[in-house]
């Protein structure tokens, strides 16, 4: 049976939205998958399903010929290498592939080292789309599926809200207050309990929130774990980052809160179910590189006072309330 490597060496976030790309070709086609994805996330998608291999590979610049060599014995005849940088560039052409597709994002001519163009590349538009063109590029069949985790419900009282107050920088996260202001509102009104989720890195911001809300209830350790009572949640609450991905692809109804960056790009939900808060406009967003959408990198906002995610706790509140299952 012939096979395909998908390579993703991204955040959290990307290896939840990979499997977009995986359902694809479980229903299209009969490939072996083989997954590359950064070591943290990989229990994400062990025992997914029997045609999918996650592989225990290094991926570091001094390990990439030892890793080319190892995918090269698995002989892929296709490999897709999804918002590459060079070391997934590099290893997709050492994985022997005879046809290879390479996503840049800024890019819009063919990566030397592929065998495809990608139509349109270069171009912002919502992530399963752009995933989808790097699959459509290789020839195979199959439309983008929304993205799904599976995981094993954990037993919560009922209802109960998840807060996600990590973020990949600063300037995407919502204030810890306003998220105590929202929560506190949301549990006067349902009698709910409230739960927090944080990650590797984030204890001070864990015993930050657990200081202004004692009776939150902290939620961290493996991702299988976190998978678990993500899936018992009656509603999530986050920034924009990867705990609010694997809870939409969990089916958990989601608010998400935007701020220096496009949901047209990295929201590919139903926004019925999964609304978002983002003030649209602001000058300091900028275009960085031509077919892009304006947003903003700084790691520190000190000239407009972070003025992308002041949402009003009430407003924050009232949604949550009016999504939750």
């Amino acid at each position: 049976m012939a096979r395909i490597t998908l390579i993703k060496l991204r955040a959290l976030g990307d290896t939840v939205l990979l499997t977009s790309s995986i359902q694809r070709l479980l229903e299209a086609t009969d490939l072996e998958i083989d997954v590359l994805v950064p070591a943290p996330f990989r229990e994400l998608l062990e025992n997914y399903d029997p045609r999918v291999q996650v592989l225990d590979l290094p991926y570091g610049y001094r390990d990439l010929l030892r890793t080319g060599r190892a995918l090269a014995r698995r002989k892929p005849a296709y490999v897709c290498a999804l918002h590459a940088q060079s070391r997934s560039a590099i290893l997709a052409w050492l994985s022997g592939a005879r046809m290879r597709s390479i996503h840049v994002h800024s890019a819009t001519k063919k990566h030397f080292l592929a065998t495809c163009h990608i139509p349109e590349q270069g171009i912002a538009k919502n992530i399963l789309l752009r995933d989808g063109a790097a699959l459509d590029a290789l020839g195979l069949p199959g439309k983008q599926k929304m993205p799904q985790l599976h995981a094993e419900k954990a037993l919560v009282p009922e209802p109960s809200l998840m807060l996600g107050l990590g973020a990949s920088r600063s300037t995407k996260a919502w204030g810890l207050l306003h998220f105590v202001q929202a929560a506190r509102l949301w549990q006067a009104r349902t009698k709910g309990t409230v739960f927090f989720i944080t990650g590797p890195g984030e204890e001070d911001m864990r015993a930050a929130f657990q200081a202004l809300m004692p009776e939150a209830h902290a939620i961290h350790g493996s991702l299988s774990y976190c998978a678990s009572m993500l899936q018992a949640a009656s509603v999530f609450l986050g920034n924009d980052s990867g705990p609010r991905h694997m809870a939409a692809s969990l089916g958990v109804p989601t608010v998400t809160l935007f701020g220096p960056e496009n949901p047209t790009e990295w929201h590919p939900y139903d926004r019925a179910k999964h609304p978002v808060f983002f003030l649209a406009d602001l000058p300091c967003r900028m275009v960085h590189s031509s077919g892009d959408l304006p947003w903003c990198g700084i790691p520190l906002c000190v000239r407009e006072q972070h003025r992308c995610m002041q949402f009003d706790p009430k407003d924050v509140a009232e949604v949550v309330i009016k999504v939750m299952r």
